[in-house]
């Protein structure tokens, strides 16, 4: 039903963003060509009463509306329709989101401040739409239902779960099988990678429970934006329009992302704030392979589980003989190698930490979650498809990508010998606090990096002794810790999940991931110089790949979303990459002292102990869109 909205936007008073407002009034908001691509955004959201576009005394810019649907529907929709336009205006608006910091988060959060609520409304027709009022059944010329059927609409999307047998058990399920492979492929004929699809579907795991019979072997798959070309998926569908408003109120955005479509092959992020830059730049990802290929020739990934090695071969050569009858190229690293992960001991990864711990608590359907654990998040957040998904994610509406979610697949190298010779060095420090034991100070500052004890124990509950008996404690906060003296701001799990932590309202909310991965690459031995390629094999799941992933990534590498940050060019010392343009790579360790006095332990010009190696941005599409590919459904005619 109708909305209202009255949005004012302070100017700029300084004598060149003046000239610049004049300049566009003159060139672009008088003009007709500007009036007609306005007309022409309005009339095509096909839900607004009428709209007013003011300069008020070179002061305030003032936008007045009146429109059916959600209201961040609608500011999406002309986002969408009309970037270039807006991130024009805002460069002249106090305190707006410009250059790197303009996108469709910040533009809505910045919008959200900056709206005045009227103290009253009126509406000669307060229950009717404008299909209502017209006469005009507008959505349906394009396959859509009636507005004045959305309300219910919406309600019943609201109450509908998924079904878990249609969801890939990745997705709900972390595997604890202790090898892991992951096969790059590359689709040299549609018709054959349909029927590959087809083969591998009585294989694929879903995500209902297996009780006590735990299979050995588990099987998911994932599929780049390339790869859905070379399936010859039909473009309409891919854009959304044969789903277009079919199950949803207007402005439902209703393709797949940019940065999915665009992201083969290419930096997902060209500002480079995210990290891939420098040694983790695409340009150097899959060095050495054999042969020679780029993240765009990638266009499956078969994600395998078993439980031995053994099981693992065996499982491989079942899979390879498919790959062959169907004319797929298999991409292997240097030496022929294929990307393996295995479980260390202890379940920890190459630093010695204790890896895993941390997890979105979701509400799957059967899992009893309570929504008052601090770690609590709606499934909606992770799964594509269902109602007021405009908090969290983009995808074509319709049965195509419901269900499904997006990974990101990342292959990060592990630098352990600089890591461990800064721990060395660090641990002779004289601001080490003498409650600290002689030999516990290499671990100490391991802790201090982390926020974590390598146990898993956290800083705020141990502060200066690791206590094993906490590892698996997730269920604290940073309330009695304001000035980082127990956890450092910087440390990598108060910039992952910073929990309680104030954090600044054009950075909200803070993103959440769901983690799957797993160690690849031989145990480093003391002493050892490096010459062994080990690291971690991330998996990052979500539904929305630059408002989660690609928003955690930039907050690794720039901590600049929270005013606790007393240098907001710091970093995640574990994960930053210091080749980030105006990175600091010093860490800071506040340390207790007397009444009023500040102390810092300082760690300058730390290395980048990780880097990027190979990523491929993809989607994991439900059991029923699988089934439906290799049945041929969805093709461009």
């Amino acid at each position: 039903m109708q909305n209202f909205l009255t949005l004012t936007l302070p100017l700029k008073q300084d004598a060149e963003s003046q000239k610049k407002l004049a300049e566009l009034q003159k060139h672009v908001f008088d003009t007709p060509d500007f009036k007609k691509k306005i007309s022409a955004a309005l009339n095509e959201s096909e839900a607004v009463y009428f709209a007013r576009f003011m300069v008020i005394d070179k002061k305030y810019i003032q936008i007045i509306t009146t429109f059916d649907g959600d209201d961040k529907e609608y500011a999406i929709f002309f986002f969408e329709k009309l970037r270039d336009l807006y991130k024009s205006v805002y460069e002249l608006v106090e305190q707006g989101p410009t250059d790197a910091d303009f996108n469709l988060e910040n533009y809505l959060s910045f919008n959200e401040a900056h709206k005045v609520e009227p103290f009253f409304s009126y509406s000669a027709f307060p229950d009717k739409t404008l299909t209502d009022i017209t006469g005009h059944n507008l959505a349906n010329t394009q396959g859509g239902s009636h507005a004045s059927d959305d309300s219910q609409m919406v309600k019943e999307e609201q109450e509908k779960v998924p079904d878990l047998a249609n969801v890939q058990g990745l997705i709900v399920r972390p595997y604890t099988h202790g090898y892991s492979r992951h096969l790059l492929l590359q689709i040299m004929d549609a018709k054959g990678g349909r029927e590959l699809l087809k083969e591998l579907r009585p294989l694929v795991t879903s995500a209902i429970s297996w009780g006590d019979k735990k299979p050995r072997r588990l099987l998911n798959l994932s599929v780049t934006y390339n790869g859905l070309k070379a399936l010859a998926v039909d473009p309409a569908v891919l854009n959304g329009q044969t789903f277009l408003a079919a199950n949803k109120s207007h402005f439902s955005r209703n393709s797949f992302p940019e940065v999915f479509i665009k992201s083969g092959g290419k930096n997902p992020d060209s500002t480079g704030s995210a990290g891939f830059t420098g040694n983790s730049s695409p340009e150097q990802w899959w060095e050495g392979a054999d042969s020679r290929f780029d993240s765009s020739d990638i266009h499956l990934i078969l994600h395998l589980y078993a439980s031995d090695e053994s099981e693992m071969r065996e499982f491989t050569k079942d899979i390879r003989a498919l790959l062959a009858a169907n004319k797929i190229n298999e991409l292997l690293l240097s030496g022929q190698r294929t990307i393996d992960g295995h479980r260390l001991p202890g379940d920890k990864e190459h630093f010695g930490y204790k890896d895993g711990i941390s997890q979105p608590k979701i509400n799957w359907p059967g899992m009893n979650v309570e929504e008052s654990d601090p770690n609590f998040r709606d499934f909606r957040e992770f799964l594509l498809g269902y109602a007021n998904l405009n908090d969290f994610q983009s995808a074509p509406t319709g049965p195509f990508a419901q269900d499904g979610s997006y990974l990101v697949f990342q292959l990060i190298r592990q630098n352990v010998a600089d890591f461990n010779q800064v721990l060395e060095g660090v641990a002779k420090d004289r601001l080490i606090p003498h409650q600290v034991d002689d030999e516990d100070r290499k671990e100490w500052i391991a802790a201090k990096l982390v926020g974590r004890w390598r146990s898993g124990a956290p800083l705020v509950e141990t502060p200066f002794k690791d206590d094993p008996s906490k590892a698996r404690n997730n269920n604290f906060d940073y309330a009695d810790d304001p000035q980082g003296v127990g956890c450092p701001f910087s440390a990598h799990i108060r910039v992952s999940n910073p929990r309680d932590q104030k954090i600044n309202p054009l950075s909200r909310p803070a993103p959440r991931l769901i983690r799957r991965g797993m160690p690849y690459g031989p145990p480093f031995t003391t002493g050892e110089k490096e010459t062994a390629d080990r690291g971690l094999i991330g998996i990052f799941i979500c539904a929305s790949i630059e408002r989660q992933y690609l928003k955690m990534t930039k907050w690794i590498n720039r901590n600049d979303f929270s005013s606790v940050f007393p240098d907001k060019k710091a970093q995640d010392p574990l994960l930053g990459n210091r080749d980030v343009t105006n990175a600091s790579p010093d860490f800071l360790i506040p340390i207790p002292g007397k009444k009023n006095e500040k102390k810092e332990m300082a760690l300058p010009n730390l290395k980048s102990f990780t880097n990027t190696i190979g990523a491929a941005f993809c989607f994991l599409p439900s059991l029923r869109t699988i089934e439906d590919l290799g049945a041929n459904k969805y093709m461009k005619s």
